[in-house]
């Protein structure tokens, strides 16, 4: 529910902070006193479209903010946990001192856990854009304008009566009839689901065959290729490297044994063919020299290393290769597999991945046929169930249709409209979501669209009709000319059905009615008086006699009447033993389909 409204240059009102209650609350104030404004507050709270004449003058920019209690639900959930609960972390959204007072009375409330405090702001300069917050956090407008639907309904203006649209005009009828859509919408939600897996295999079969020749070729490419050895890239670049360093290698390895295998020069000790030979005559000469051991003993060790060396360069040169033609095949196959590479992703992981991939996928659509026919069974299967709910939700709906307008009928007799009509059409294509209100006010004329017939006020009272029949709906209700055109008894049933709907709703009114007033719980006066040569609007709470005066001059115009507020008292105590049973045009006690 709506707890404080605070509305800051409103036109005349240059600061008001307005406390609501649980139940019926009312405003009533001289014609141009601001009770108007304060609706036009709401409505730029919920999101509304703001005229920026309504900027009092002299200042800068109007600002509304609001603060409200709420029980989570499936609705408000996700701005409780977007914008988290009980007046958010902090008040930057408000301006000074404003924001710390919102901000510490939702923290202070004392209220049980399971209410939720949110706080709802929304400023509009001369110069930019407005700008929204919720619980002190940055929001668009439509964020603002989609939370406060689901906070309150405004009732009585063209464009903020949710029962002008069909969407509205549908949920009075499933609200009043019991009506349970789970169903419709389960199976609603299956049918998207089947239909998207039947779009993913690829609903246009020449696309799906393009697909699959393209698929087919990149396949046949990377087999072709002969890409699957993990380890060819790096055999190819040590076979190229020993290719084309074979003739170096040769030649080194020729150099090495010439240098010490043939020695080509004359010694004191004669010539010598080879190193080796030259070495075994050195041991020879030391053998029994014991002096000359040591010395022997390594070149003993030379001779066994020279040998070994001398082994171990003949056979590398027995494997080195020459093989020009060899080598420009391994060189053509690195090239080309680079190319491959860059065009598959980069690597030759990323194609052997993309070809996992492809054969997956070109698989899936060759066998779509298949699973295309089981996808269709399930979806034609489903559709089938979906007929049958749907035409059981129509069924049920049309039922309840002319139930519903003779109930309204009924309520709107009480409401000072014996004369009213009203016809509710569904349509014949599916649950019969295309529900539509038809209404005459008077006899004689043909029952039209509710949006194109109805007076503001008698928008107002149908749809107060609507919502004693229906216990769905936001916890506020604004009702505003709901006494449009009102007067004598019917205003008392209009005041003890607003009374009615107090029980399971807050309500808030704006009515010039003293019938009406004395109904509330909590009695709002606007007033407004001059202060230094400016008009400023003042709004405070009534009780006791201060209430018996105000509704002496809504009844007389004059409050400060002896018989006026004679007349004033015997109504508040009318009305109470009025609100004590629920007493319909008859005087007896009824039930409606909320109960109490």
């Amino acid at each position: 529910m709506l707890r404080e409204l605070r509305v800051t240059n409103l036109g005349v009102i240059e600061e008001v902070d307005i406390e609501f209650g649980p139940g019926m609350n009312v405003l009533s104030g001289e014609t141009g006193a601001g009770k108007t404004l304060v609706v036009e507050a709401i409505k730029l709270l919920t999101g509304g479209r703001a005229d920026l004449t309504n900027i009092r003058h002299g200042a800068q920019s109007l600002r509304v903010e609001g603060r409200f209690e709420t029980v989570r639900s499936a609705e408000n959930a996700p701005f409780l946990e977007l914008y988290g609960g009980n007046g958010g972390d902090g008040a930057d959204g408000i301006d000074g001192s404003e924001g710390a007072r919102f901000e510490r009375q939702a923290n202070e409330s004392g209220n049980e856990s399971s209410i939720e405090e949110l706080i709802l702001s929304r400023q509009i300069p001369k110069i930019g854009r407005s700008r929204a917050w919720i619980n002190a956090q940055m929001a668009a407008t439509n964020q603002l304008k989609e939370l406060s639907s689901i906070l309150l309904d405004i009732q009585g203006q063209h464009e903020h009566m949710s029962l002008l649209t069909t969407r509205g005009q549908r949920e009075a009828l499933d609200s009043f009839a019991n009506i349970d859509l789970s169903k419709v919408e389960e199976l609603k939600a299956e049918l998207t689901h089947i239909r998207s897996q039947l779009d993913a295999l690829g609903g246009d079969p020449d696309e799906r065959i393009r697909e699959i020749d393209f698929l087919q070729y990149q396949i046949d490419e990377l087999n072709q290729s002969a890409i699957f050895d993990p380890n060819e890239e790096e055999s190819l670049e040590l076979e190229e490297e020993n290719l084309s360093l074979s003739v170096q290698r040769r030649e080194a390895v020729t150099q090495a044994l010439m240098a010490i295998g043939v020695v080509e020069m004359d010694t004191a000790f004669g010539p010598a063919s080879s190193a080796t030979d030259s070495i075994s005559s050195a041991i020879t000469f030391l053998s029994g020299h014991s002096p000359f051991e040591a010395a022997e003993n390594l070149l003993i060790q030379v001779s066994d290393e020279l040998s070994e060396v001398t082994r171990l360069l003949r056979t590398a040169m027995d494997r080195i290769v020459e093989d020009p033609q060899r080598l420009e095949e391994v060189r053509s196959r690195r090239q080309f597999l680079f190319e491959l590479a860059r065009k598959y992703g980069g690597t030759l992981d990323d194609a052997r991945n993309y070809y996992k991939s492809a054969t997956e996928r070109l698989e899936e659509l060759k066998s779509h046929a298949s699973k295309a026919d089981h996808l269709k069974t399930i979806f034609d299967e489903t559709t089938s169930k979906f007929v049958e709910v749907c035409n059981v939700v129509q069924g049920e709906r049309k039922g309840a249709a002319p139930k519903l307008a003779m109930a309204i009928e009924k309520r709107l007799a009480d409401l000072a409209m014996p004369r009213a009509k009203l016809t509710i059409e569904v349509g014949d294509e599916g649950a019969g979501d295309e529900v539509s209100f038809s209404f005459s006010a008077n006899p004689g004329e043909v029952a039209l669209p509710l949006s194109k017939v109805a007076s503001g006020g008698e928008l107002a009272r149908t749809a107060l009709a609507c919502r004693l029949l229906s216990c769905g709906g936001p916890e506020t209700l604004i009702f505003d000319e709901v006494d449009a055109g009102v007067g004598g008894e019917a205003a008392t049933y209009v005041g003890k059905a607003l009374a009615e709907l107090s029980k399971s709703h807050q309500v808030i009114v704006v009515t010039h009615l003293a019938q009406v007033a004395a109904f509330a719980d909590h009695h709002l006066t606007v007033t407004k008086q001059e202060t230094k040569a400016r008009t400023v609007t003042h709004v405070h709470q009534v009780s006791n006699e201060d209430r018996v005066v105000e509704l002496s001059r809504m009844m007389s115009g004059q409050p400060d009447s002896l018989t006026a507020r004679k007349h004033a008292a015997e109504l508040l105590d009318s009305a109470k033993k009025l609100r004590a049973g629920k007493v319909g045009r008859t005087g007896k006690l009824e039930k409606d389909q909320c109960g109490d």
